[in-house]
């Protein structure tokens, strides 16, 4: 095949129909690798004009132009052949014409999951012999940025750059663009080309490890070939979330291993292999892999975001980037499908590409082949879709600099505009009188607080021109000064870190939409905006120098420590002389951590009551087997101002108990704690599911209750019309025999009347019918069969009152168990325990300075 070459391939848009065209370029594109073949079609029924990504390879009118692999070409017409017309029958598809270098005997592939066909055309056989091209190293390549953006991150052009054989050769700079066209020339090479099979050149385009570089290729002070992570490090590795054990030597092979340690049984190993132990940990838990074999991106991706999507170096990565970007592919394109490691004996958990069995839905396997032609088919259509994206956003970065034209227009030409409900001083105008400011532009980002440039207060921004000259370090701590409860309950920062602060949080998009916002958010209709007011030039550092991850370094108190007020309950400080402004800067987001740390308090001084009054009325045991750990309910869910509220309040509040209806703590116990069930609930009704029986049907109702749960324990809401006759003549009246004789325990649950009055009422109608016992203390106790849960008025004051008029009217606090809603989670503020961040320490000119205030007016503030 040649430039003028006229061919017939299939429509891109009607995948039924073929359409004609003659070839005008054959050669490399700067966005892809391999060889492209660009052609012009007679109709416009392709996806470009010959450019692709801003370069031009050739010319034609637009959507005229389309780029193919080689093997796509269905016919390559005869000189004298006329082109076929729509609709005419086109001979069945012909092996594609072979480069030269296909002439050569072909390196033989062993795949996993199927065999090649004895005869006719393969995917192997279509593909040409593929020449590699060198690729960076994991830690030296750019992070991919969204749509083909350009990275933040260079790579260095002398870095040498790894093969798949192990051996290092010098970057080399990128062949020239052939002019439009002409055929591209080979670049010249130092050393010769090393022919590869398809399953080697998918794995080397992609930056995944090969099995034949075995761990002796890989140089013993090579750190570029190896991922920054350390023991205990937690990352995911096939889709499963792990530990680092072990980075070292072993025994059984040459080379450098990661042993990892998974939550799960789908390892392959206990952390021994050989009778040696390299770590110890349940069977079938560890597998071992060489070290250049777990990605960068594994290491970096944990922890960041709810809805992350994981990289691994292996076929898992593969699948999912398939699954991802075409929902038409070939059998393992399935978002159904598996991957998974081959159970085989004698394996003994050291993994290679041999161990790796992917499927599609159907169970069938599925072959690299078959992965690298969906690959091929979905990155052609890929390349599309961001072509029109790109255009979508250079038109909207033509928008916006048209709007900031005519707004510095507007400044320069005349008096600045009011805006809406902005009223110079002496004013009369009427807010119907000025002119409506315009809708802002939308922030730009798909989750609207993911932005840590903008998650503080507005004046902190300003901050960074307030800082003597020369400053290197602030440092800053949190306490709580003092406040009801003498002693803190510390919790909730590993969450704040973990979704805002973990990884690069930095990104050239994020500081633009900041550097927007806070123009308008800082403007003056007299005096303008001052463009020094945002400190652009210290973020873009951060995102150039520490690749988005923000330098600085946090220290704490384990969660879940008790530690008396005005004590530190954690550190914060600036590792880089550059960003000394950054400590305070996040003052604003992580003091938020009052509030987890105030609920977790709070609950531990009501189980304390709780715990107290069970002694003294006789029921030791409840405290002694941790059965009071459920004695107060979470019922806050639809008491706080957030579902961020609820789950940072719901899961300080599983410090100290085990029972919560409020789901969004439990989520985020599990995501950011890895705590896989933090709380536990039980079947209850509501007034809804009560009252919808009638009241002259309340009876059927309970007993419905009774029969749909027939064991373990239920909640019954009981006063939708008279709760002392529920109590004295229904359930202990005509429902008593069925709950006696139930296996569980009834629960009755009173939601309304003056307290504590009702309690004790409806334990005395419930004690006249049902039989109590009395404890250790003399307390009268209902059998366990039935008791009660107070859920309305709850709060601490409330808790202690009931208790102690429980334990003066003769009954042990073991009948009652408490749910608590919005005064669980929302009655408290900051200086309920008097939280506070502070700066006590600064460096400034290579200077200790030590930084305090002293108000004449609060010492306590001191």
């Amino acid at each position: 095949m040649k430039v003028d070459d006229r061919v017939v391939v299939q429509d891109v848009q009607n995948k039924s129909e073929f359409v004609c065209g003659t070839v005008r370029y054959i050669g490399p594109l700067q966005v892809a690798t391999g060889e492209w073949v660009g052609i012009e079609l007679t109709e416009a029924s392709g996806k470009n004009d010959g450019t692709v990504k801003g370069q031009r390879y050739f010319s034609c009118p637009d959507k005229y132009g389309i780029f193919l692999r080689r093997e796509k070409i269905t016919r390559v017409l005869a000189a004298d052949e006329p082109f076929p017309k729509r609709g005419e029958t086109i001979p069945a598809p012909q092996a594609a014409p072979a480069s030269p270098a296909a002439t050569k005997q072909r390196a033989s592939t062993t795949t996993t999951g199927s065999k090649a066909a004895a005869s006719g055309p393969t995917i192997k056989n279509l593909l040409p012999d593929t020449q590699v091209t060198p690729t960076t190293s994991p830690k030296a390549s750019p992070k991919a940025s969204p749509r083909g953006s350009k990275s933040s991150v260079t790579e260095p052009k002398s870095k040498a750059k790894p093969q798949p054989n192990g051996a290092h050769e010098p970057a080399t700079a990128a062949a020239p663009v052939p002019a439009s066209g002409q055929q591209a020339a080979t670049p010249p090479a130092t050393k010769p080309a090393k022919q590869v099979n398809v399953r080697d050149s998918f794995n080397e385009s992609h930056n995944i490890p090969v099995d034949k570089a075995g761990p002796s290729d890989i140089p013993a002070d090579d750190s570029d070939s190896l991922p920054a992570f350390q023991e205990r490090s937690e990352i995911y590795m096939f889709s499963h979330p792990c530990i680092v054990r072990y980075v070292g030597s072993v025994k059984f092979a040459p080379g450098i291993w990661v042993g990892l340690e998974f939550h799960e049984a789908v390892g392959k190993c206990d952390g021994s292999i050989d009778g040696v132990e390299y770590f110890k940990t349940m069977p079938n838990r560890a597998i071992f892999l060489l070290a250049p074999n777990v990605s960068p991106e594994a290491v970096k991706g944990v922890g960041h975001r709810s809805n992350r999507a994981f990289s691994t170096s292996s076929g898992t990565r593969m699948m999912r980037t398939l699954s991802s970007r075409s929902g038409r592919m070939s059998r393992a394109s399935s978002m159904g499908g598996d991957v998974k490691l081959k159970d085989e004996p004698g394996n003994h958990g050291a993994l290679d590409w041999n161990d790796i069995d992917i499927r599609d839905d159907e169970g069938n396997p599925v072959s690299i082949e078959d992965l690298v032609q969906a690959f091929e088919e979905s990155q052609a259509e890929l390349e599309g879709i961001t072509e029109l994206l790109n255009q979508a956003e250079q038109r909207e970065r033509n928008l916006r600099e048209e709007l900031a034209a005519a707004r510095n227009a507007s400044e320069n030409t005349g008096p600045p505009r009011v805006p809406q409900g902005f009223f110079k001083r002496g004013s009369m105008a009427s807010m119907a009188s000025v002119e409506p400011a315009p809708m802002p532009a939308p922030i730009g980002s798909a989750d609207t607080f993911d932005n840590i440039i903008m998650l503080t207060d507005s004046y902190k921004v300003t901050h960074h021109l307030q800082y003597p000259p020369n400053t290197q370090t602030v440092y800053s701590y949190f306490e709580c000064r003092g406040g009801r409860f003498e002693d803190v309950c510390f919790f909730g920062l590993q969450y704040y870190l973990k979704k805002y602060l973990v990884g690069p949080v930095v990104t050239s998009e994020k500081i633009s939409i900041a550097e927007r916002f806070f123009r308008d958010h800082f403007s003056h209709p007299q005096w303008g905006y001052d463009k020094k007011l945002f400190n652009k030039a210290g973020w873009e550092y951060i995102m150039k120098e520490h690749g988005g991850n923000l330098p600085v370094v946090i220290r704490s108190v384990p969660e879940g420590t008790v530690v008396p007020f005005k004590n530190v309950l954690f550190t914060l400080e600036n590792t880089d002389p550059k960003c000394f402004w950054l400590t305070n800067y996040l003052e604003t987001l992580l003091v938020q951590v009052w509030y987890p740390t105030t609920v977790c308090t709070q609950s531990r001084e009501q189980k304390k009551i709780i715990a107290k009054y069970l002694r003294e009325t006789g029921s030791e045991k409840t405290v002694s087997d941790g059965s009071y750990k459920f004695k107060l309910h979470d019922f806050g869910f639809r008491g706080v101002s957030s579902v961020e509220s609820s789950a940072v309040g719901g899961a300080g509040h599983l410090v100290n108990f085990l029972g919560s209806d409020t789901m969004s703590a439990l989520m985020l116990s599990r995501e950011f704690y890895r705590c896989d069930c933090a709380a536990f609930s039980i079947p209850a009704s509501e007034h809804s599911t009560m009252t919808s029986w009638g009241r002259d049907r309340e009876v059927d109702a309970m007993k419905n209750m009774l029969e749909a749960y027939p064991t373990g324990m239920v909640a019954c809401v009981s006063d939708s019309y008279d709760i002392f006759n529920a109590c004295e003549n229904l359930w202990g009246g005509q429902l008593k025999e069925k709950i006696e004789n139930r296996d569980g325990c009834l629960v009755v649950r009173p939601d309304s009347g003056e307290l504590p009055g009702t309690i004790l009422q409806v334990l005395d109608k419930l004690g006249s019918k049902f039989n109590c016992e009395k404890t250790s203390s003399g307390h009268k106790l209902l059998p366990s069969c039935i008791r009660v849960i107070q859920g309305d008025g709850i709060d601490i004051d409330s808790l202690e009152t009931i208790l102690k008029a429980m334990q003066e009217a003769g009954w042990a606090a073991d009948n009652l168990s408490f749910g608590s809603g919005g005064a669980l989670l929302q009655k408290l503020h900051r200086d309920t325990e008097k939280c506070a961040f502070k700066c006590s320490y600064a460096r400034i000119d290579d200077k200790d300075v030590n930084v305090c205030k002293d108000p004449v007016t609060d010492p306590g503030k001191r």
